[in-house]
């Protein structure tokens, strides 16, 4: 019933697969060698979770994904450590079938209650025990996701208990089993999970940059006067990629904001785009003006009454 609740899902959709280049081939040489666990680290935007939905969703790495989790730190069900564990084991069973009839046989005959456990011991019933001894489904290996370790807690323990089980606990699994985590740079989780040499993802990597122009090559020919410019195009892919300052949030919130609904986005004569002047001028320049925008659209709808802002502030 707690796996239930919890029913795995995926975060919005924001870049294609091939956005997450970065990540994709790294991920790709990861599943087919020796390392057991694989930690994604970088910034807020960077496209973290984005390389994570390609993981669980890219073709090629269809039946390699036993079990996901996307943390979100705005949903206690889903930041929670034990109702996390929950889940994954949930998915799990129904990946590995032997797996499955040894964690039933094991829940029946000792009839746990999960709140009553903590999270290390809930792992040892859920993972360690039943998955002792047990093959792999189709003799291959296969991986666990979790997005936004560093955003896992509940209302009345700030501790990371998930992160405290992995580091000492996961390596006890069957070898062909493995762990992808993304995380923010956090101090704490970078010294708790070093022994796995975190690959880091930065904002102003090359890469990362040739992810956002991937992603803005699709998404911005309807925005031009001629859609099929070539050379306008690359005029207009550097200006968006430059105020993105390489980060994939940035991407999130101009898609609200409607940037790359065409008619949102005509130049002031009716015309879409003509010129790389278009683009600078209807798009944000870096995310202090994304805010600035959202920010006075909330003001707006509030209203320029001092007493209602602060309320509204407060």
């Amino acid at each position: 019933a707690a796996a239930a609740a919890v029913v795995p899902e995926m975060p919005p959709s924001l870049p294609s697969a091939s956005t997450a280049s970065r990540g994709g081939g790294a991920t790709e040489d990861w599943t087919r060698g020796h390392s057991r666990v694989f930690v994604l680290e970088g910034g807020a935007g960077v496209g973290k979770s984005a390389i994570a939905a390609q993981l669980v969703t890219a073709d090629r790495f269809k039946g390699r994904v036993a079990a996901y989790h996307f943390i979100r730190h705005d949903q206690q069900l889903k930041r929670d450590p034990k109702r996390m564990l929950c889940s994954i084991a949930y998915q799990l069973a129904g990946f590995a079938p032997a797996y499955a009839a040894r964690l039933e046989e094991a829940m029946a005959a000792q009839q746990y209650i999960v709140s009553a456990l903590d999270t290390p011991t809930l792992f040892d019933v859920l993972f360690e025990q039943p998955l002792d001894g047990v093959a792999s489904p189709d003799g291959r290996s296969c991986c666990i996701v979790i997005d936004a370790l560093d955003e896992c807690a509940t209302a009345d323990d700030a501790r990371n208990h998930m992160l405290a089980v992995i580091k000492s606990k996961f390596l006890t699994l069957p070898p062909w089993l493995r762990l992808l985590v993304t995380t923010r740079p956090e101090t704490d989780i970078r010294q708790q999970l070093v022994k796995f040499r975190p690959r880091v993802l930065a904002a102003v990597d090359e890469r990362n940059f040739g992810d956002v122009e991937i992603f803005l090559r699709e998404k911005l020919p309807p925005l031009l006067a001629d859609p099929e410019d070539a050379t306008l195009l690359e005029q207009v892919v550097r200006v968006v990629s430059e105020r993105s300052e390489g980060l994939f949030l940035y991407l999130h919130y101009a898609i609200q904001l409607g940037r790359f609904n065409p008619q949102a986005a005509a130049s002031e004569g009716g015309d879409r785009w003509r010129s790389a002047e278009d683009a600078r001028r209807d798009f944000p320049d870096g995310l202090d003006e994304v805010y600035e925008e959202q920010f006075g659209r909330v003001m707006g709808a509030v209203g320029e009454d001092d007493d209602v802002c602060l309320r509204f502030l407060a």
